[in-house]
């Protein structure tokens, strides 16, 4: 009897050996595959997904971490959007801004025309009223 109850303890030991390792083992293996997708994810792979493969507090977290990669994915895009629609915005400021210094230098240059004229005809006053007092 007593060697049977150590063959009997010996076999459950190993049992809960044998069951403990497959319990630790259905834990830990889907944790490394959320560490391996998070690392992914960090790296700039927002393309990656996990399948959940139960509904367990692990295939909760898996799908938690699906939904923030998917957020994290739509932000950038929407980011990306926005940012291209603000050098589409710059370049039509700039392409304004160089028309409107053209369009400055050309008012410039024209009222300078028009000083030189006004001035021109100032002294073309000046000496025709000087020669036509030497007249009268």
């Amino acid at each position: 009897m007593n060697q049977t109850s150590i063959i009997i303890s010996v076999i459950a030991i190993i049992l809960a050996m044998i069951l403990s390792f497959l319990l630790a083992r259905s834990i830990t293996t889907p944790i490394k595959r959320l560490i391996e997708h998070v690392r992914k994810v960090s790296e700039g792979d927002l393309t990656s997904t996990l399948a959940v493969k139960s509904q367990d507090e692990i295939g909760s977290l898996t799908k938690s971490i699906n939904q923030m990669t998917e957020d994290i994915r739509e932000l950038i895009e929407k980011v990306k959007g926005a940012s291209d629609q603000v050098v589409k915005s710059a370049d039509e400021v700039t392409h304004i801004s160089n028309e409107t210094l053209l369009s400055s230098e050309q008012i410039a240059t024209a009222i300078q025309e028009v000083a030189t004229g006004a001035t021109k005809q100032a002294s073309d006053a000046e000496t025709i009223n000087e020669k036509s007092e030497y007249f009268v």
